[in-house]
């Protein structure tokens, strides 16, 4: 059944707010085995994976989630290119889904931050008004 009302917010916007409960806070992961990133099939995924910093809680055990996302990222590819040449709607019910399912598996990666806190993985910080006016001073006095 789906989820009705609003979405659950990000871990790191209730702690910012002041309403973070400590019970309710997600637990750590343990540590898994990482994955080896050259056990994969090269592409855009991997790519985006190593890139965004993901490999510290991305396991073997994501293995095939990973090769599933690389195929979704190859067929939505393929199906856009289509779409590009001619304009089918049965072509777009197919790109339509493979948008969706590629974005099940990237979400199941933890790759966007509230699916990070949701797993309790990282929390992204942005940067306080404080620490920007620091960051500028320093800059100002080294240059």
């Amino acid at each position: 059944m789906p989820r009705t009302g609003r979405p659950p917010l990000p871990t790191e916007v209730k702690r910012r707010r002041g309403t973070l409960r400590l019970g309710r806070t997600p637990t750590p992961l343990v540590i898994v085995p990482q994955l080896d990133i050259a056990t994969i099939v090269d592409g855009p995924i991997v790519d985006a994976i190593v890139t965004s910093g993901a490999t510290p809680w991305i396991g073997q055990s994501d293995a095939p989630t990973v090769r599933l996302a690389q195929r979704l990222w190859d067929d939505m590819e393929a199906l856009r290119a289509a779409l590009d040449e001619q304009f089918d709607p049965r072509v777009h019910v197919a790109y339509l889904g493979t948008v969706k399912e590629l974005s099940s598996c990237l979400s199941k990666l933890g790759l966007s931050p509230s699916d990070r806190s949701r797993l309790g993985v990282a929390e992204v910080q942005a940067a306080s008004a404080l620490d920007r006016i620091l960051d500028r001073r320093q800059s100002r006095r080294a240059s």
